[in-house]
């Protein structure tokens, strides 16, 4: 079928003899008419590219033509980034959860990625007074991962400080509160699949964190933090600790877990 259009629409385009010759521009006196779009077309003669509807283009020219107009506009490689949405800050509850006005609609968000002191607790208070200078009373972008909301209802995001443009490794490290929590010390990483959008760069922000001193990694608090834990500070027994007692969760654990935070032995201490 579509070599037999093609053949018709050669025919007449040389004049009806059946042979290819050159190509040439269209004119106006040669029979052509120009549609709204600025294309030439003979009089009586559909375009291709209607002739051709519903017909699956796969040969080499028109092959594009099956190719969405969005695919086509992106450079290679490129990636599709989750819309955010601004919102007011009205509160800051804790060094990982705000409330914030999006729209007119109140909600709780809690920061994907860290888990911060809670009151009462070491650098609890630190933690939640650093987050305030950062975005008490201001607009913020709330990015979203797999999960969208956590068993408590709470919305769970990442929050930029300013609209997000490159999301490389300098925008995140400025303007995303997650990650300035883990460069300061203010938090520990907290991994909840699958919202695990940027956990490698957080695990190597909480890495440069740790191994500067800073926050609860200041060199005071390591030296008593445990090695079978190396991603959060927990200090070894005695006393003997149980998950209830400590502000981690799903954290990684090493042998020979003297805590044994990690019951089914799959290197995750505290999962539920």
């Amino acid at each position: 079928m579509i070599l037999r259009i093609l053949r018709a629409v050669k025919h007449r385009g040389s004049g009806g003899r059946g042979q290819e010759g050159p190509l040439r521009a269209p004119n106006l006196r040669d029979g052509m008419r120009i549609d709204a779009c600025g294309r030439g077309t003979r009089r009586g003669l559909l375009p291709i590219s209607v002739l051709l509807v519903g017909i699956p283009v796969t040969f080499s020219g028109l092959g594009a033509l099956s190719t969405p107009l969005a695919a086509r506009s992106l450079p290679a490689g490129a990636r599709v980034w989750p819309v955010v949405s601004p919102g007011l800050v009205r509160r800051v509850v804790d060094g990982d959860t705000l409330h914030v006005a999006v729209g007119a609609v109140p909600q709780t968000v809690r920061l994907i990625g860290v888990d911060a002191p809670e009151r009462g607790q070491p650098f609890a208070a630190e933690a939640a007074r650093f987050v305030r200078t950062l975005v008490a009373g201001r607009t913020v972008w709330l990015e979203g991962d797999v999960q969208s909301h956590d068993r408590f209802a709470r919305r769970l995001a990442y929050v930029w400080t300013a609209p997000p443009r490159r999301r490389d490794v300098p925008e995140v490290r400025r303007t995303m509160l997650n990650a300035r929590l883990l460069l300061e010390g203010y938090a520990v990483l907290l991994t909840v699949p699958p919202n695990v959008r940027y956990v490698d760069l957080f695990r190597a922000f909480q890495q440069e964190a740790r191994e500067t001193g800073r926050g609860v990694w200041a060199r005071a608090e390591r030296a008593a933090c445990d090695p079978a834990y190396p991603d959060v500070c927990i200090p070894p027994p005695p006393p003997d600790l149980d998950c209830p007692e400590i502000p981690y969760r799903r954290f990684r654990v090493l042998p020979p877990d003297p805590h044994r935070f990690d019951g089914d032995r799959d290197g995750i201490g505290c999962e539920r």
